[in-house]
């Protein structure tokens, strides 16, 4: 990834903590204003699990590293398929911190992956500049 594509994805993820939990400062600082704002949350609100789906690897991931940055615990219960994701925190922390930082990079990551998906097929797959079938469209 291009150091300018993280440069974007890191300011994302400042714009939307900050709107939580004031801006300013180093991603440590950002990050410990927003698990404090959820403390504070945590005293007005009680905890609610949270069940989502994400279908992929990288998206679980993704979804594990954010759950861990805000001091949360994502899991799945023994019963649960593998693309089920849970998480108990206040629902207002949910809405307006974790899903939207989780779809915002969730789109670019597979932005991303996308591209690079396509363009090892464009340079690996299909020999000889024969682009028959590189659109990944089945007829």
């Amino acid at each position: 990834m291009a150091q300018d594509e993280r440069a974007v994805m890191a300011e994302m993820l400042v714009v939307i903590e900050s709107r939580f939990a004031g801006g300013g400062g180093s991603a440590e600082d950002r990050v410990a204003r927003v698990r404090e704002r959820l403390a504070q949350l945590r005293a007005l609100e009680d905890d609610v699990e949270f069940q989502g789906r994400v279908t992929d690897d990288w998206a679980q991931a993704l979804y594990a590293a954010l759950c861990q940055r805000y001091g949360l615990e994502a899991y799945r219960l023994p019963s649960q398929r593998k693309t089920t994701a849970m998480v108990k925190a206040p629902p207002s922390f949910v809405e307006q911190v974790l899903m939207p930082c989780f779809r915002v990079l969730r789109g670019h990551m597979h932005d991303r992956v996308a591209a690079i998906t396509g363009q090892w097929i464009h340079e690996v797959v299909c020999v000889g500049g024969d682009q028959t079938g590189a659109s990944g469209d089945l007829r």
